[in-house]
């Protein structure tokens, strides 16, 4: 059997990380909810010779209140945007210097900044809510056909097809 593909879904939206979870069932999903513990993730996975395959970022993503981290989440030109900065870091690994990102936003408008981010680190940007069959049709371009072959089940069940 197969191995399958990793993906680190970071989001701090408790709502959102439940209805991904079900939509990425067919992957290996690490879901993080905070820019610290997923650095932290990423380069012990690459360390150890289990690099993620892909990563799923909420822009937005809130640093966790720890007065004893190490990183400063800030990325000069844009605001409330540590997902960014995280992706940033995550590209100074030579494991994921080209490991698809995409870049998951409700609040920023993505179309003022999608050229920027497509530039600067290299991701794709997807506005919530992101369309299932979408999200299916590009996780299937980057990453292969999931295995299980339970996206169309999944997208009839929760009605976002």
């Amino acid at each position: 059997m197969a191995k399958r593909k990793r993906i680190l879904y970071a989001e701090d939206n408790p709502s959102h990380q439940q209805i991904m979870t079900k939509w990425l069932s067919d992957y290996e999903v690490v879901v993080l909810d905070n820019p610290d513990d997923a650095y932290e993730f990423a380069a012990k996975a690459a360390h150890l010779g289990e690099p993620v395959d892909l990563f799923l970022l909420d822009i937005t993503l809130y640093q966790k209140h720890d007065p004893a981290s190490r990183r400063e989440w800030v990325y000069h030109d844009m605001p409330i945007d540590q997902g960014i900065a995280l992706a940033k870091l995550l590209r100074k690994i030579p494991d994921y210097e080209d490991t698809p990102i995409i870049f998951l936003s409700a609040k920023l408008k993505l179309e003022e900044h999608r050229e920027k981010l497509a530039n600067r680190v290299r991701a794709i940007c997807l506005q919530k809510p992101v369309p299932y069959a979408r999200l299916q049709e590009l996780l299937t371009d980057l990453l292969g056909t999931p295995e299980k072959g339970t996206w169309q089940k999944l997208a009839s069940w929760i009605g976002w097809e």
